[in-house]
This record gives structure tokens, sequence and C-alpha cells, in this order.
């Protein structure tokens, strides 16, 4: 009997992504974001500069594992950030913050071993991820405007090492890339909508709920 074509490669398929024991880790991380850039806009003639600055950032993660490469990571972040409001004049730093809720596919693309030859105990493993994000902006820099809750999406970096039996460092880069314009009724203005990239730089720890 002849098999479809297709069959083949659903098989092969279904073969490189082979379960594992445990699929799914929780846990925690603290890092920096450091957004680069900042909003524009003309408020009684006069230009002015909306930008976030550079703060402590903290989240918590769920990690589930499709197999030994490939799975998906739902984090849920905050950040107290201000926002720096600048005029040709002074410079205030008003409160803020940055809530993000995002989900990335990470797919596993080199393993480096040290301290030892028994592969999985002595590694570093380094992720690559795409994925996206809902942030959304609040405090009392952003009281009257509009479009302060928008898309977002991820590039990510991860790097991750076992400490324990269960444990693992988790070492992560990502990148969120928006395109957000916010309105003020009250002022009748806008920011402007340029590409802009907010950087997260984070260290963490990871516990598998059961043993691989």
């Amino acid at each position: 009997m002849r098999v479809p074509a297709t069959l083949l490669g659903v098989a092969a398929s279904l073969a490189l992504v082979q379960p594992v024991a445990a699929q799914i880790a929780v846990g925690t991380s603290v890092g920096m974001f450091v957004p680069l850039g900042g909003w524009h806009h003309v408020e009684g003639g006069q230009p002015i500069e909306r930008r976030n600055m550079p703060a402590a950032i903290f989240g918590g993660r769920v990690d589930y594992w499709l197999s030994e490469r490939f799975g998906l990571e739902g984090v849920l972040a905050l950040t107290p950030s201000q926002v720096a409001i600048s005029d040709p004049a002074q410079t205030q730093d008003v409160t803020a913050g940055v809530f993000a809720a995002s989900v990335v596919g990470l797919a596993k693309v080199l393993s480096i071993g040290y301290g030892g030859n028994h592969r999985g105990h002595n590694e570093w493993d380094i992720y690559v991820g795409a994925g996206g994000a809902i942030m959304s902006r609040f405090g009392t820099a952003w009281e009257g405007w509009t479009g302060t809750t928008h898309p977002a999406g991820i590039l990510a970096l991860i790097s991750t090492s076992p400490i324990g039996r269960s444990v693992n460092l988790r070492f992560g880069f990502e990148d969120f890339i928006s395109k957000a314009r916010f309105k003020n009724a009250g002022l009748t203005t806008e920011t402007n909508a340029s590409l802009r990239h907010e950087l997260v730089v984070t260290l963490g720890f990871m516990v598998r709920m059961g043993g691989r």
C-alpha cells in the first residue's frame, strides 16, 4: 500500500516533536526595562517629548514545552517606569508604569557544555523566540490619554542552565517592538506613531513541575 506524501510529512513532524515528561515550568524574574526613544507632539504651540524611563521590571512566567526543543512561554510583567515629559524649558518625571502580558514561541538552537560530560546537567541551552504582547501604560503621566493599551511584537534570546534537580537559572533578553499613537482629547493633540524598541533584560528561576 502506498502512503500519501502528506501523511509521511505529518509523521516526520510528529517524530521530531517528541513528548517530554515535564511539560510545564513556572518561575519568576527580575531585571531592567530599558525603553529607547519617545513620543512627540505639540501642546500650546510648544514641542513636547514623552518618554518612559529605565526602571526595574518584575515578572511571572509559565512555560509549556511541546518537545525538548520547542515550547511556549506566557509572561505577566510590571515595571514602575516613570514618564519624562520635556518641553523647551524643562523636563519633569511623572509617575507612571507599564504592564505587559505576552506569549512567545521558543526554539532551542544551541547547547553549550561546561564542567563535565553529563549532557543536560552541565550546559547552557540557548533559545530564540518570537511572539506578541499587549502593553498597558498607566499612571498620572497618562491621565486623559487614549491608546495607552496597545499590541507589540517581541523578539527574544533566552539562556537556561540547571542548578538543581528541577530548577533552571534563566537569563533573558527581549525586544518589545511597537508603533503606538496616543491621543489627548482634552488637548486636541496626539503623539507621533514612530517605531519604538523597549528592551527587557532579566534574571530568574524556572521550576519544572516534574522530572524529565
